[in-house]
């Protein structure tokens, strides 16, 4: 797993990709220095993300039911945004 400081952190952003077949669940998540990292549900650390992402304050933990519906339709949810 790749190591994230939730200090770093500035935004969490959840989406799908259309697979034809499938929708892939994906999250970006913005960091304080401008760079941009992207993890999606079929990489094997998402359960550890998801769960460090958790331990951000005003994190919203219902994410994946905004997301995910209505299937195979363009979906996007900010699910954090560091305060100003």
């Amino acid at each position: 797993m790749t190591a994230l400081s939730l200090d770093a952190v500035e935004r969490v952003e959840f989406f799908k990709r259309d697979q034809v077949t499938t929708d892939l669940i994906c999250c970006e998540i913005a960091l304080r220095d401008g760079r941009f990292l992207e993890w999606n549900e079929d990489m094997s650390d998402w359960p550890a993300i998801i769960a460090s992402l958790v331990g951000l304050p005003g994190f919203d933990r219902h994410w994946f039911a905004k997301v995910s519906q209505p299937p195979f339709e363009p979906s996007c949810h900010l699910a954090y945004q560091r305060p100003a």
